[in-house]
């Protein structure tokens, strides 16, 4: 359902309801390429399918098509739950790829050594203690990420406080204080909480939302990014999803794709996000 190649092309045609011509002619192909994608099995290249993945989000309605799936995930989920391997895999994959984002240089046997109780060489004191609160942070959210849990206000604090321990300077579990030209700061930051103590009716664009919000009001001194992913798979697990673990290697793509949704446009956020939602089952083939 979410993969590269012909099964992309043609869902693009049905959602779009456009002709090969059409397509190729979007792609700034020729006909003969689109032709020898679908009938030959010929695969595009890198630089084609990253436009065919813009392409894919703008047309198909990939939220949709992820809750029609949602029981295709009820093994993984129940495993992500109750395999204390696959769990910490999980965390280890995911603080990994949320820290790098953050900046991190901590790899994953650094992560490992410091999940075991041992602190990793040549990393300085700083990365050590902001790799064990997201660390610790990964692993509040598995636990409370149950069926039904709305993750409101106290959620979010608790949270902030996690991932910033031992950082008093980014105010742990408080709000930061606005400064003189932000206007409407608080109606923007109520209007967020709002949206997180709802229920939630379309978690996957809910959950884009939040996090466009999130990182463009900047609520907190610090970890507003860490925090608003952890955020966000809360409440994609809450709702039957898997997480959505954003790698490192789809960064800039992702930047892109909030920047629109802070400007209104959630659709292409929402549609990355059931991507890579749906493909993190994939990233644990053993465990699950």
């Amino acid at each position: 359902m979410f993969a590269d190649g012909s099964s992309k092309i043609a869902k693009i045609m049905s959602a779009a309801g456009i002709s090969r011509s059409e397509l190729s002619r979007r792609l700034g192909v020729s006909y003969k390429t689109v032709y020898r994608w679908l009938d030959k099995g010929v695969r595009p290249h890198p630089a084609q399918l990253r436009e065919i993945d813009r392409i894919f989000r703008e047309f198909v309605d990939l939220p949709g098509e992820l809750y029609s799936v949602r029981k295709k995930f009820s093994r993984f989920l129940r495993a992500l739950r109750n395999d204390g391997k696959l769990k910490n895999s999980f965390i280890i994959e995911s603080v990994y790829h949320s820290g790098a984002l953050s900046g991190s240089r901590m790899s994953r046997e650094d992560l490992r050594c410091i999940f075991a109780g041992n602190k990793p060489r040549a990393r300085e004191l700083k990365e050590i203690l902001e790799s064990l609160n997201m660390l610790n942070a990964a692993r509040f959210t598995l636990e409370n990420s149950r069926p039904g849990f709305h993750a409101g206000r106290g959620y979010l604090m608790k949270l902030h406080e996690i991932l910033t321990y031992n950082f008093p300077s980014h105010m742990p579990g408080r709000f930061r204080l606005p400064g003189t030209a932000e206007h409407g700061f608080q109606l923007r930051l109520n209007r967020l909480l709002k949206m997180l103590s709802a229920v939630p009716v379309d978690p996957v664009r809910e959950s884009a939302r939040c996090y466009a919000e999130m990182v463009s009001l900047r609520p907190f001194c610090g970890a507003n990014g860490r925090a608003a992913r952890m955020l966000m798979d809360t409440r994609l697990l809450s709702c039957g999803l898997p997480p959505a673990i954003i790698t490192f290697e789809s960064r800039d793509v992702f930047l892109r794709l909030v920047e629109r949704a802070s400007g209104g446009d959630v659709e292409a956020l929402a549609g990355f996000i059931s991507e890579r939602a749906a493909a993190t089952p994939g990233l644990f083939p053993q465990e699950a």
